[in-house]
């Protein structure tokens, strides 16, 4: 249905466009197609992003070189740019469907679909097309008019005002056009401008794209020239919201040797090589400057190929302030942070890109900046700070480790600590030691104990005890479970008929679905095959569940819901169905347990749910998701269309967004062309469940974990090619043992084989390999 229809849409649009062609017949024979000779739209990238007839000194150079480096316009064949020459509307409109990064799409037109109205160049039917299809072109205003003497419509010259209006076109701001469109320009022959291009050519004015003459004249009818058309173009996409992977919009953070450390507008710290190719203009009219000129804080644009820059342009000049001290306090939460210099104590700003080092300049996280750490800062004169170097660190930590013994009269304690081996600390008198919701004296612990414990200065101040026995293990069939949060529990039928209930809390209970990077108590199912391990009160601390069969219905709408009698009636593949809830259908909203009496103001009418049945084709689940994670059996970036192998072997069919963001691990700027078939993703879905939006990249790769600091959470690891990297594991992160038991983080042993995986950019899981 899906391919037939799009199928349908191009037979109409070429009608359409036929229509047009048959009626605008009178308006004399077309000329014969002309052929570029590799001019500012030629396909093939130029060598060379700078050209001889555009030097330095040329009033474009700072424009032509900007989109030369992108690809965006190249030179002719013979290296020449020829800046005075005529650019032609069909030129005009493959650059304006670059700059609305669409080239992709256009170069994937089958042209031979569609009449045009109007003759144009082989190599640009596609693109001409595409600028019909998005509005970009009118085919009743191009028709209406009348081709440049012995040229087709493609070739004719491009005149100002026709190029004003389809740059503001092409960056979407025909709205503000409309608003404007009774408003005078100000020039002097404003009566020459036709009356459709007046607000067009005002917008175009206000975003300062175009200008007008030192005579106060416009020249609406005069022809751009190659040099002119770079201008707009470079002009126009500062205000574009497409940029494309090459553009960089950042703050410049620090600069050491021949590269720059900039933060991007998503946060993100990139390190930029300059050579002696870079190109690195000033603010505002200021001409090419030595990059020298590049200063911590600086607001920067560039245009980066590899991680170096080939252009960048200074957008706004802020100085930094730089001062030292020791950090009073750090609120990550709020963001600020407490230094003392001296005797006065200060409160700076910091910011999601704020960007930390130690003193050799190895990358740290906030997490990193400890109370009590001595720092340098700089902050900018509103008192954000853009960099932290620690230049010394207190010993303040809180580790894991197996207690060995413990000796009063030194007041030291020996700990077999994770990672380090047998250590020796000297304790605070009468130092807590914690089990569960009691207080224990140190006289409480025994050899062999797994404790956590709190270091302030070198000293121990608290002591908590994490397991004082081998957990025991109970294995069933899943019988019942109650979710609620008054009183949760679960009862499971032994192999020998027997019967099992064990309380357990939500918030701490742990679930291992091997088939899913992340689980919840929620997803459990009656009929499951588990594995209960219990505390010594037998409580429910970590539940494995085996494989399951199961079977699902996605996208189903909610068609209304009775709270008093817990009917609910969905429509599954357009016929209506009727279900009585009650605590045997678990519900989730994203993944997290969700109670039935919250269901009515969380599962409103008109969401898509997701129906679980059991074997016997009972209903078990309701799920409301905003991504599914899956293997991509098929996707189509043209029509917009994505079939995913769901973990249960099922399929899932998702139609995709115009624009979708693509996130993969160590890949900047990735797209939908960087996925294919067989690889694991996220989709994500957007608030109305009807398109996806974004994407995320599923990774595993192998290392040998070469050393962790437990404090901040970091891993050091080695790849495959003897490359060693840093990275810090989130919380939330699960942390496996080879047989899928959940492990802590100081259990991780330096010298392992660990397996990472990455959702996206961000770690999501690590396990030990087999």
């Amino acid at each position: 249905m899906k391919s037939g229809k799009k199928k349908a849409e191009k037979v109409i649009v070429s009608l359409v466009v036929s229509a047009m062609v048959v009626g605008s017949q009178a308006g004399g024979i077309m000329a014969a197609e002309w052929k570029p000779e590799g001019g500012l739209v030629q396909i093939a990238a130029a060598s060379s992003y700078q050209f001889d007839d555009v030097p330095v000194s040329h009033w474009s150079h700072r424009y032509v070189t900007q989109l030369a480096a992108q690809g965006i316009v190249q030179g002719r064949d013979e290296g020449k740019y020829v800046p005075n020459d005529r650019v032609s509307q069909e030129e005009v409109i493959v650059l304006a469907i670059r700059l609305m990064g669409l080239e992709q799409e256009a170069e994937r037109v089958k042209t031979d679909n569609y009449v045009l109205p109007f003759s144009v160049s082989d190599y640009a039917r596609g693109y001409v097309v595409t600028a019909i299809e998005k509005g970009l072109l009118n085919i009743k205003e191009e028709s209406s008019g009348s081709p440049s003497e012995g040229k087709s419509w493609g070739t004719s010259s491009a005149s100002r005002e026709w190029v004003a209006k389809i740059v503001i076109r092409a960056i979407n701001k025909q709205s503000e056009a409309e608003q404007k469109k009774s408003k005078s320009t100000g020039f002097s022959d404003n009566n020459k401008i036709a009356d459709g291009n007046i607000g067009f050519i005002n917008e175009a004015i206000s975003l300062k794209i175009v200008d007008g003459f030192e005579d106060n004249t416009f020249r609406p009818d005069q022809a751009v020239t190659r040099a002119e058309m770079a201008t707009f173009i470079s002009r126009a996409q500062h205000h574009n919201s497409f940029q494309p992977d090459k553009v960089l919009y950042g703050t410049v953070q620090a600069i050491t040797g021949s590269s720059v450390q900039v933060t991007d507008t998503k946060g993100q710290s990139r390190t930029l090589n300059i050579n002696s190719d870079s190109v690195i203009y000033g603010e505002g009219n200021d001409g090419k400057i030595s990059w020298s000129g590049i200063k911590p804080g600086y607001s920067v644009y560039a245009v980066v190929q590899n991680n170096s820059v080939n252009y960048m342009e200074i957008k706004e000049k802020v100085s930094y302030q730089t001062v030292e001290g020791k950090v009073e306090n750090i609120d990550l939460s709020a963001m600020r942070l407490t230094l003392k210099s001296g005797d006065k104590s200060e409160v700076y700003e910091l910011m999601s890109g704020t960007s930390v080092t130690d003193k050799n300049g190895s990358g740290q996280s906030l997490s990193d900046v400890l109370k009590d750490s001595k720092v340098e800062i700089r902050f900018t004169d509103d008192r954000k700070i853009a960099h932290i170097t620690i230049k010394e660190a207190p010993i303040n930590k809180t580790a894991v480790g197996t207690f060995v013994s413990v000796d009063k009269e030194s007041k030291k304690l020996t700990v077999n600590e994770n990672g380090l081996g047998k250590q020796e600390y000297i304790f605070i008198d009468n130092v807590p030691v914690k089990y569960k919701e009691t207080v224990r004296s140190l006289d409480h612990l025994f050899e062999g104990d797994t404790i956590s414990f709190r270091v302030e200065n070198n000293i121990i101040v608290e002591v908590e005890v994490t397991s004082t026995n081998v957990e025991v293990i109970k294995e069933g069939k899943l019988d019942h479970i109650k979710l609620d949060n008054r009183a949760s529990y679960l009862t499971i039928q032994f192999a020998d008929g027997r019967f099992g209930t064990y309380s357990y809390d939500n918030n701490f209970v742990e679930v291992i679905m091997p088939w899913k990077l992340s689980s919840s108590i929620a997803e459990l199912q009656v009929g499951d095959e588990v594995t209960v391990y219990l505390d010594a009160d037998n409580n429910v601390k970590k539940l494995f569940v085996k494989e399951r069969i199961q079977t699902v219905s996605y996208m189903a709408t909610i068609e209304g819901y009775d709270n008093k009698t817990k009917y609910l009636i969905i429509k599954k593949n357009n016929v209506p169905e009727i279900y009585q809830l009650d605590d045997k259908i678990s519900l989730t909203y994203n993944g997290n347990s969700v109670a039935l009496e919250q269901f009515e103001s969380m599962f409103a009418i008109g969401k898509k749910v997701d129906l679980t049945y059991n074997n016997n084709d009972e209903l078990v689940n309701i799920a409301l998701n905003i991504g599914y994670e899956g293997v991509i059996s098929m996707i189509n970036p043209t029509t917009k269309e994505l079939k995913l192998k769901m973990p249960n072997n099922q399929y899932l069919d998702l139609k995709m967004n115009t624009f979708v963001g693509v996130e993969a691990f160590n890949q900047d700027n990735a797209t939908l062309d960087d996925l294919k078939v067989g690889d694991s993703v996220k989709a994500i879905v957007g608030p109305q469940q009807d398109y996806v939006y974004s994407m995320q990249k599923k990774q595993t790769l192998s290392y040998e974990l070469i050393s962790k600091n437990d404090t901040n959470r970091q891993i050091t690891v080695k790849d495959q090619n003897g490359a060693t990297k840093s990275y810090n594991v989130p919380l939330d992160a699960k942390i496996l043992s080879a047989g899928d038991t959940s492990l802590t983080f100081a259990q991780l042993s330096p010298g392992s084989k660990i397996e990472i995986t990455y959702l996206g950019k961000s770690l999501h899981q690590v396990k030990v390999a087999p």
